[in-house]
């Protein structure tokens, strides 16, 4: 079965990803359209990931594979680089897709210089769902003035594009953030397509969501980028030295009192995030651990990302 082509070039890295090409390539065939050409960028991966693309996608697509060890940035640059179209989308092999995602990327970049597109969170087990209950915002509510996109979902004229430079290649992630803040700077035409949309899994751990949260936020310090991320370090000095200091003034009573005061205050920042982005009026407790999980991180890797940053040579 073949769509309708339409005259944009999906953009792609990858790396060892054998484990999402089937659903990613399973829900782009599914679209209402397909791109006239898909490029990807991959960094040389071991693991069949380009084959098993072939095996998906070749007789369907057009499929453009450019081979060599590249960053995430290196990649997108190098196949925006050979895009044979001006309107280019942007995704990762984490999503998969909604049917009409393409057409509404492309009727939005029909007018404008870029565009973001929308995700959702696809949740598989508690913790995933304790994360989308925090921070899965429905797409009619962003506020498009505040809401940074993604590359999951992203798109944007090739010409553009080259003239912004592309992707900080100095970044090993945040490069997203930082080509949305140069594009908006630039004052090009842009609109967030709200009917775009890609879904996509959190990390399955508190472990690993610590960890991803602390090297995105390390990247953001790094590039003196987000600099909301200040107000979490804040937030997470409040409620991390709340026990310390109560044990210190009264002993393990000031112990008990402090966490008791930094679980209230977790409460009141939590329960609007659940009120936002779900439809549960209360948090739960496991959306507490969740919130502090993923605070910590991004407090600790900006600090960690700016101190870097200062200690570099000039």
């Amino acid at each position: 079965m073949t769509r309708e082509a339409l005259p944009v070039s999906l953009v792609v890295t990858s790396f060892n990803e054998v484990r999402n090409v089937l659903a990613w390539c399973k829900s782009l065939l599914a679209m209402d359209t397909w791109p006239s050409e898909i490029i990807v960028a991959d960094s040389d991966s071991t693991d069949g990931t380009v084959d098993e693309l072939r095996r998906c996608l070749d007789g369907h697509l057009h499929l453009v594979i450019l081979h060599g060890r590249c960053s995430i940035s290196e990649g997108r640059n190098k196949a925006i680089s050979a895009a044979a179209n001006e309107n280019v989308v942007i995704t990762d092999f984490g999503v998969t897709f909604d049917r009409s995602w393409l057409r509404n990327m492309h009727s939005v970049l029909v007018t404008n210089d870029w565009a973001g597109g929308c995700y959702i969170i696809t949740a598989g087990n508690p913790i995933q769902n304790a994360f989308a209950r925090l921070f899965d915002v429905e797409p009619e509510r962003l506020v498009e003035a505040s809401f940074l996109p993604s590359s999951r979902s992203f798109g944007v004229r090739r010409s553009v594009f080259i003239a912004a430079n592309g992707y900080d290649t100095s970044l090993v992630l945040g490069e997203d953030t930082a080509l949305v803040l140069k594009l908006r700077g630039l004052g090009l035409r842009y609109q967030l397509a709200r009917n775009a949309v890609v879904h996509w899994h959190p990390r399955e751990s508190l472990h690993a969501i610590y960890v991803q949260n602390y090297r995105y936020a390390y990247w953001d310090g790094r590039a003196s980028q987000n600099a909301g991320r200040w107000l979490h370090i804040a937030f997470w000095i409040v409620i991390s030295m709340a026990a310390l200091t109560g044990s210190l003034v009264a002993g393990w009573q000031g112990a008990a009192g402090g966490l008791a005061v930094s679980a209230a205050i977790l409460y009141a920042k939590v329960a609007p995030n659940t009120l936002r982005c779900s439809s549960h009026s209360l948090p739960q407790i496991l959306d507490l651990v969740v919130y502090y999980t993923t605070t910590t991180g991004s407090a600790l890797g900006y600090l960690a990302g700016s101190f870097a940053r200062l200690r570099r040579p000039a």
